[in-house]
Order: structure tokens, then C-alpha cells, then sequence
């Protein structure tokens, strides 16, 4: 499950292009967010143009709309969502009151990420879900995708994280 180590070099392929490219960009601290969406288009269009859809195709966290779209038929579309929907902030921030309308009222960035997460929710076969809040944050937004969803947790070794008990000094200044 996902960047596995044990994985043959065969099956993963890197082309670096975008991220060179993005931190190049944040150097010169020339860098907007909507270019990181533009990257990601480039990117797309170049591994489109350099190989044949594969039996599987695995998005992490909604980057392969443009994959999805062209693959839909010759590959099976795999969503791997970590964090959840990034729609479901917009939900967080406004709680109870929220209604769809609000995912109008953001800026271009939002409007275009949320429209490639919807996307390839419509397009996966299978949805993985980092846990149940991502599996509610697909269901809540798009309610037609919760039975492609499969929960999927990320694994851990909890041995490496055994830390001894501290003991902090009191300090007025310290919250």
C-alpha cells in the first residue's frame, strides 16, 4: 500500500520535472499557489504523452484529474485520499451553517482544486480512505462515491513511538 519499499523499481517511475521546476520557483520566492496547479497540469499532459495507461492507476490526494480522464476505460482508477476532501474545510470553518453555496465563494485556486477532487471522485473505481473522517468527508460531498470508498489506515509501528513520560517545569509565562 502506497509507497511501499519493497515495491520492484519497475513499477515506479518519477519524473522530478514539477518538482524541480516548484522549487526552482520558491527560491526566488516567486511562487503562488495556482502554479503548483499549473505544475501538476504540465506534469499530467507530459506522462500522458510518454506512456500508455496502465492496468492501475493510483492518484494521491486528487493530482491526477487529467490521468483519470483519459485512462477512465483502460486503467482502474484508484483515489488514495490521506487528509480528506479539501471542500470539508470550508465546512469545518463555517459548522452547522455551512450550505453548498459557500464552496462558490472562495478564490480561483479553491475553485479549481475543488473542481479536480470532484472530478476524480466521479472517475476512481475505488476510493482508499486514510480513515473514517475522510471516508465522511467523501460521503458528505458526494454521497453517490461512499460505497467506492474502502478504509484503508495508514500502519504504524507503535514500538518506535514508546517515549518516557516528562516532566515539565512550571512556569507562569509557559501555556
Amino acid at each position: 500500500k502506497r509507497s511501499y519499499h519493497k515495491l520492484p523499481n519497475k513499477y515506479v517511475i518519477t519524473l522530478p520535472l514539477t518538482e524541480i521546476k516548484k522549487f526552482l520557483a520558491e527560491r526566488k520566492h516567486e511562487l503562488h499557489p495556482s502554479d503548483f496547479l499549473d505544475l501538476n497540469e504540465s506534469w499530467q499532459r507530459t506522462i500522458l504523452q510518454r506512456f500508455e495507461p496502465p492496468k492501475i492507476c493510483i492518484s494521491y490526494d486528487g493530482i491526477s484529474h487529467l490521468l483519470f480522464r483519459e485512462w477512465k476505460t483502460r486503467s482502474k482508477l484508484i483515489l488514495d485520499l490521506a487528509i480528506g476532501l479539501p471542500q470539508y474545510r470550508i465546512k469545518i470553518m463555517h459548522g452547522d451553517h455551512f450550505h453548498p453555496g459557500m464552496l462558490n465563494d472562495v478564490s480561483e485556486y479553491h475553485k479549481k482544486l475543488f473542481a479536480w477532487y470532484k472530478e476524480e471522485v466521479e472517475l476512481a473505481d475505488i476510493i482508499l480512505c486514510g480513515s473514517e473522517f475522510v471516508k465522511e468527508t467523501v460521503v458528505y460531498f458526494f454521497p453517490e462515491s461512499g460505497n467506492k470508498c474502502k478504509i484503508l489506515p495508514y500502519g504504524t509501528e507503535l514500538n518506535d513511538f514508546n517515549y518516557p513520560e516528562r516532566q515539565f517545569e512550571q512556569r507562569e509565562d509557559l501555556k
